[in-house]
């Protein structure tokens, strides 16, 4: 493993997932905060590690009693960090899910008066035309919450981002990038970074920067996510007898803090 220069490595917040189980010094499939998007509920049994790859999968399920109301037809997966960061540079090897069911990597943590997110990508598998997600799309985002003492209504004069409808939170920013048509991240492993300082953060793709998102609202330490999620009205939901699908593969994370 090359550690750039400046930088030295933050072990509980790296893994080469050599093993053959989740280490779960590191990551955590429960109390995750929520259940999943609906309707498609996080299942720990479609966290795998095997073959040197961390792999999420996605299956068809009918609810049972046991699962809370909203969630039918999908089980899919999510690992959060044990450990926190604010800052740093990070580095993932993938290859997205093959259905339309995402394969994202991201970030975010909530104390309560506190409560942001880096969305590094949220990529799905396949083309949901016309106007919504594409298999080729590499979408970013800061999303935030809530800051202390500042009403929502405050919050895009001081954070340059934008409320939702209804100027309802979060307030987000985003850049957005585009394999050449025909494309996708679902066929090959493709290499993606963040690198988070005061000025923002700066996402690269096989070593060239394609998003960069200027933001000066990411005071707090916030966790690494991989999850899948289905995305009704932004990605193509599948029939639930075409899963399980491809996983979403992560090779291996490495994330460095300068010294």
């Amino acid at each position: 493993v090359h550690t750039p220069p400046g930088y030295e490595l933050i072990e509980d917040l790296s893994d080469e997932f050599d093993g053959n189980s989740l280490d779960e010094n590191k990551w955590t499939t429960q109390n995750l905060g929520w259940r999943g998007r609906q309707p498609g509920l996080f299942d720990p049994s479609n966290v795998v590690v095997n073959n040197g790859t961390l792999q999420l999968w996605a299956h068809a399920a009918h609810r049972n009693d046991s699962w809370p109301p909203g969630y039918d037809n999908y089980t899919t997966a999510a690992i959060h960090s044990v450990a926190t960061v604010r800052q740093g540079f990070f580095e993932i090897r993938w290859r997205s899910g093959s259905s339309g069911i995402s394969s994202s990597w991201w970030f975010h943590g909530n104390s309560g008066g506190t409560w942001t997110e880096i969305d590094v990508f949220e990529t799905t598998g396949v083309d949901n035309l016309p106007e919504k997600e594409t298999a080729g799309a590499f979408p970013s985002h800061v999303h935030v919450f809530a800051l202390p003492g500042i009403n929502t209504s405050d919050l895009p004069a001081k954070c340059g981002c934008q409320l939702h409808s209804h100027q309802s939170k979060p307030c987000s920013s985003a850049a957005y990038f585009n394999l050449p048509t025909g494309h996708t991240f679902t066929t090959a492993f493709h290499t993606a970074s963040l690198n988070w300082t005061d000025s923002g953060v700066v996402i690269s793709l096989d070593g060239k920067v394609v998003n960069t998102i200027p933001s000066h609202c990411l005071p707090q330490e916030i966790g690494m996510d991989f999850d899948r999620e289905t995305m009704p009205g932004w990605m193509a939901l599948p029939p639930p007898d075409t899963l399980p699908d491809h996983p979403f593969e992560v090779d291996y994370v490495r994330s460095y803090k300068r010294v």
